[in-house]
C-alpha cells in the first residue's frame, strides 16, 4: 500500500471533499504533525477518494457519516459547491471543522451556510493574518510608525491559469456553479479578510469600483483590482487573480512619514528621516499556516470569528463583482 505518512498518531482527522487545489498542501501538514493524522477520506468523486486513501494510508469511506466515525477533527476541501451538504453532514457530531475558503459560492449562500454553523468551532483558510510578517506589519502601522496613511495597495496572486494549472481534477474551479467567482475572487478573498485587520481603524471597507477580467481562461475571470475606501477615506486597491506574474503577496502602505513594503517574506521600511531597514526576512505565506493553527488550537469549546470573516470577506468580493460585471 502507498503511504506517505504515518497513521495512528495523535487526533483523527476526516476528510470530507478533496478536490480543491490546496489539498496538497494540507497533506503535507498531515504528514509532518506527530499528533494528528488523516484518518478516513470521503470524496463524491471516489475514485478520488481510493487514490488519496491509497497515497496517505487512510481509509477511503463509502459517505461523510463513514468518514466522521471516530474523528476528533473534521476538514473539508470539495468543490466549493459541495460544502453545504459535507457540512450538513458534519455538523450534527459538533467536531470542530475546517472548511477551505469560500464558504458559499457567493455572498448570500455564505451568510446561510455561516447561519448553520452559528456556535459550531469552525476554522477557515485565511492564513494572511498568520504570517509573522504581516503581523510585523499590523504592529509597525499600529504603532503610527508610517504617520498618517496615505494609501494602501495590496496584491495577492500567481500565474496558474496561464500554468494550466486548472485542467482536469482541477476544470471545476473555472465553473461558476461549482466554485462561484474566478481568479479574483479565489485571491482576493484573502486579502478582502486581511485589510479590515491590517490597517488601523478599519474595522469596516467600501468597495467603490472594479476592473475584473480574463486573460488564459475564457470560462471565467483569471484577474482584477478593486478600488476600496475605509470610513475615514482612506484609498485602498486590491489585486488578486490567477494570471500574474511573479506570484505571491506583495503589500505595499505609504504615509506622511514613510512606506513600508511586504514582499513575500521581506518587509521592509522606508523612513522618510533616514535609511531603509527590513523588519522582517523569512518564507513567504503559505496556506500550510492556516491549518497548523486549526490544529494548534485548543478547541475548547470557543467558536471564534472564523464564520464572520467569511462573511465580511464575501461581501466585499460580491460587491467588486457586482461593480466590474452589473447584473
Amino acid at each position: 500500500m502507498g503511504n506517505e505518512g504515518p497513521t495512528g498518531n495523535g487526533r483523527r482527522v476526516a476528510l470530507l471533499g478533496a478536490a480543491h487545489i490546496h489539498i496538497r498542501d494540507y497533506l503535507g501538514v498531515l504528514r509532518e504533525r506527530p499528533d494528528a493524522h488523516l484518518s478516513a477520506v470521503y470524496d463524491p468523486d471516489d475514485g478520488r477518494a481510493r487514490r488519496l486513501a491509497y497515497d496517505t494510508g487512510a481509509r477511503a469511506a463509502a459517505d461523510p457519516g463513514d468518514a466522521l466515525d471516530g474523528a476528533d477533527l473534521v476538514l473539508i476541501c470539495s468543490r466549493t459547491a459541495d460544502h453545504a451538504g459535507l457540512i450538513e453532514a458534519a455538523r450534527p457530531t459538533g467536531l470542530p471543522l475546517y472548511v477551505e475558503k469560500p464558504l458559499g459560492r457567493d455572498a448570500p449562500e455564505t451568510r446561510a451556510l455561516a447561519a448553520r454553523l452559528a456556535g459550531h468551532p469552525l476554522a477557515t483558510g485565511f492564513f494572511l493574518r498568520l504570517h509573522p510578517g504581516v503581523r510585523r506589519l499590523r504592529a509597525l502601522l499600529a504603532g503610527g510608525a508610517l504617520g498618517a496613511l496615505s494609501g494602501v495597495h495590496a496584491r495577492y496572486a500567481h500565474d496558474g491559469a496561464v500554468r494550466g494549472w486548472f485542467t482536469g481534477e482541477q476544470s471545476w474551479m473555472l465553473d461558476r456553479a461549482q466554485a462561484g467567482p474566478g481568479g479574483f475572487g479565489d485571491d482576493g478573498i484573502h486579502l478582502m479578510d486581511l485589510l479590515p485587520w491590517l490597517i488601523p481603524g478599519a474595522a469596516r471597507l467600501t468597495t467603490l469600483g472594479a476592473a475584473i477580467g480574463s486573460n488564459a481562461v475564457p470560462e471565467t475571470d483569471d484577474h482584477g483590482t478593486a478600488l476600496l475606501t475605509t470610513d475615514a477615506g482612506l484609498p485602498v486597491t486590491v489585486s488578486a487573480g490567477w494570471a500574474t506574474a511573479p506570484a505571491g503577496l506583495r503589500l505595499t502602505v505609504t504615509g506622511a512619514t514613510g512606506t513600508a513594503v511586504l514582499d513575500g517574506g521581506r518587509l521592509t521600511l522606508s523612513p522618510a528621516d533616514g535609511p531603509a531597514r527590513v523588519e522582517h526576512d523569512g518564507p513567504p505565506p503559505t496556506p500550510a499556516l492556516a491549518l497548523h493553527a486549526f490544529l494548534d488550537a485548543p478547541h475548547d469549546g470557543e467558536t471564534g470569528d472564523a464564520a464572520a470573516r467569511l462573511v465580511a470577506a464575501a461581501e466585499l468580493v460580491d460587491a467588486a463583482y457586482l461593480i466590474a460585471w452589473p447584473r
